[in-house]
Protein backbone atom coordinates (compact mmCIF):
# COMPACT_ATOMS: atom_id res chain seq x y z
CA UNK A 1 0.00 0.00 0.00
CA UNK A 2 3.04 2.64 1.02
CA UNK A 3 4.53 1.32 -2.31
CA UNK A 4 2.08 2.21 -4.46
CA UNK A 5 1.22 5.81 -2.92
CA UNK A 6 5.11 6.44 -3.44
CA UNK A 7 4.97 5.41 -6.66
CA UNK A 8 1.84 7.86 -7.49
CA UNK A 9 3.53 10.57 -6.14
CA UNK A 10 6.21 10.03 -7.75
CA UNK A 11 4.71 9.64 -10.97
CA UNK A 12 2.59 13.24 -9.97
CA UNK A 13 6.47 14.64 -9.41
CA UNK A 14 7.60 13.26 -12.97
CA UNK A 15 4.96 14.72 -14.75
CA UNK A 16 4.68 18.08 -12.65
CA UNK A 17 8.79 18.49 -13.43
CA UNK A 18 8.50 17.07 -16.47
CA UNK A 19 10.26 18.88 -19.91
CA UNK A 20 8.57 20.35 -22.43
CA UNK A 21 6.74 18.26 -24.88
CA UNK A 22 8.76 16.32 -27.56
CA UNK A 23 6.26 17.82 -29.64
CA UNK A 24 7.15 21.32 -30.85
CA UNK A 25 4.23 23.71 -28.98
CA UNK A 26 3.75 25.78 -31.82
CA UNK A 27 1.61 29.30 -32.13
CA UNK A 28 -0.13 29.13 -34.92
CA UNK A 29 -1.95 32.79 -36.25
CA UNK A 30 -1.90 33.04 -32.68
CA UNK A 31 -3.21 30.11 -30.99
CA UNK A 32 -0.99 27.60 -29.23
CA UNK A 33 -0.95 24.21 -30.85
CA UNK A 34 0.46 20.86 -30.55
CA UNK A 35 0.28 18.12 -33.29
CA UNK A 36 1.73 14.81 -32.96
CA UNK A 37 0.73 11.06 -31.39
CA UNK A 38 2.93 9.05 -33.95
CA UNK A 39 3.82 6.79 -31.31
CA UNK A 40 2.58 5.39 -28.29
CA UNK A 41 5.25 7.36 -26.18
CA UNK A 42 4.14 11.10 -28.23
CA UNK A 43 0.88 10.06 -27.33
CA UNK A 44 1.17 9.48 -23.37
CA UNK A 45 3.32 12.67 -23.58
CA UNK A 46 0.25 14.37 -25.43
CA UNK A 47 -1.91 12.68 -22.45
CA UNK A 48 -0.16 14.17 -19.97
CA UNK A 49 -0.75 17.65 -21.30
CA UNK A 50 -4.54 17.32 -22.40
CA UNK A 51 -5.31 19.67 -19.12
CA UNK A 52 -3.35 22.68 -20.65
CA UNK A 53 -5.57 21.99 -24.18
CA UNK A 54 -9.55 22.60 -24.87
CA UNK A 55 -9.76 21.03 -28.00
CA UNK A 56 -8.35 17.83 -29.20
CA UNK A 57 -8.35 16.40 -32.81
CA UNK A 58 -8.24 12.78 -33.50
CA UNK A 59 -7.96 12.10 -37.75
CA UNK A 60 -8.03 7.95 -38.15
CA UNK A 61 -9.01 5.45 -40.62
CA UNK A 62 -12.57 3.94 -40.52
CA UNK A 63 -12.57 0.20 -40.50
CA UNK A 64 -8.76 -0.29 -38.99
CA UNK A 65 -8.78 2.42 -36.32
CA UNK A 66 -5.29 3.50 -38.00
CA UNK A 67 -4.18 7.16 -37.17
CA UNK A 68 -4.06 9.36 -39.84
CA UNK A 69 -1.35 12.09 -40.30
CA UNK A 70 -0.90 15.17 -42.95
CA UNK A 71 -4.31 15.70 -42.35
CA UNK A 72 -5.48 19.34 -42.91
CA UNK A 73 -7.22 21.20 -40.77
CA UNK A 74 -9.09 24.71 -40.61
CA UNK A 75 -10.97 26.09 -37.85
CA UNK A 76 -13.60 28.73 -38.64
CA UNK A 77 -15.02 31.19 -35.70
CA UNK A 78 -18.92 31.24 -35.71
CA UNK A 79 -19.19 34.30 -37.79
CA UNK A 80 -17.04 32.14 -40.35
CA UNK A 81 -14.00 33.94 -39.47
CA UNK A 82 -10.77 31.45 -40.03
CA UNK A 83 -8.92 31.21 -36.69
CA UNK A 84 -6.09 29.35 -37.64
CA UNK A 85 -5.09 26.28 -40.02
CA UNK A 86 -2.46 23.54 -39.50
CA UNK A 87 -0.98 20.08 -40.98
CA UNK A 88 -1.08 17.51 -38.33
CA UNK A 89 2.38 16.23 -37.68
CA UNK A 90 0.70 13.07 -36.43
CA UNK A 91 -2.99 11.66 -35.68
CA UNK A 92 -3.86 13.95 -32.84
CA UNK A 93 -4.10 18.09 -32.76
CA UNK A 94 -4.45 19.46 -29.64
CA UNK A 95 -5.47 23.44 -29.40
CA UNK A 96 -6.37 26.50 -26.80
CA UNK A 97 -8.82 28.36 -28.00
CA UNK A 98 -11.28 31.12 -26.54
CA UNK A 99 -14.56 29.29 -25.44
CA UNK A 100 -17.19 29.61 -27.85
CA UNK A 101 -18.34 27.72 -31.34
CA UNK A 102 -16.19 27.06 -34.11
CA UNK A 103 -16.09 25.17 -37.49
CA UNK A 104 -13.58 22.16 -38.00
CA UNK A 105 -12.70 21.65 -41.75
CA UNK A 106 -11.00 18.84 -41.83
CA UNK A 107 -9.46 17.09 -45.26
CA UNK A 108 -7.76 14.00 -46.09
CA UNK A 109 -7.31 12.43 -49.63
CA UNK A 110 -9.01 14.78 -50.82
CA UNK A 111 -12.10 14.70 -49.03
CA UNK A 112 -13.03 17.25 -46.85
CA UNK A 113 -15.56 16.68 -43.16
CA UNK A 114 -16.76 19.77 -41.37
CA UNK A 115 -18.32 19.62 -38.34
CA UNK A 116 -19.69 22.79 -35.29
CA UNK A 117 -18.13 22.32 -31.54
CA UNK A 118 -18.54 24.43 -28.76
CA UNK A 119 -15.01 24.90 -27.09
CA UNK A 120 -16.12 24.78 -23.37
CA UNK A 121 -14.51 27.93 -20.54
CA UNK A 122 -13.85 24.80 -18.47
CA UNK A 123 -12.75 21.13 -19.88
CA UNK A 124 -12.24 20.27 -23.33
CA UNK A 125 -14.03 19.16 -26.57
CA UNK A 126 -13.06 16.63 -28.43
CA UNK A 127 -13.47 15.86 -31.98
CA UNK A 128 -12.80 12.74 -33.94
CA UNK A 129 -12.57 12.35 -37.96
CA UNK A 130 -12.40 9.18 -39.64
CA UNK A 131 -12.02 8.22 -43.54
CA UNK A 132 -12.32 5.28 -45.40
CA UNK A 133 -8.96 4.10 -46.35
CA UNK A 134 -7.30 0.33 -47.45
CA UNK A 135 -5.37 -0.96 -44.71
CA UNK A 136 -1.96 -0.49 -44.82
CA UNK A 137 0.11 -2.49 -47.37
CA UNK A 138 -3.03 -2.42 -49.36
CA UNK A 139 -3.09 -0.93 -52.55
CA UNK A 140 -5.59 2.26 -52.88
CA UNK A 141 -8.44 1.88 -54.68
CA UNK A 142 -8.33 3.62 -58.47
CA UNK A 143 -9.93 6.88 -58.84
CA UNK A 144 -11.32 7.84 -62.14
Amino acid sequence: MIWRALTGLAVVGAALGAPALAQELRQIEGVPVVTGGVGVDEREEMLLALPDYNLKVVTAARRSGEYLADVALEVRDATGKRVFGATLDGPWLLARLPPGGYELRVSFADRTQTTKVTVPAQGRRDAYFYWDVPPSGEPAPATR
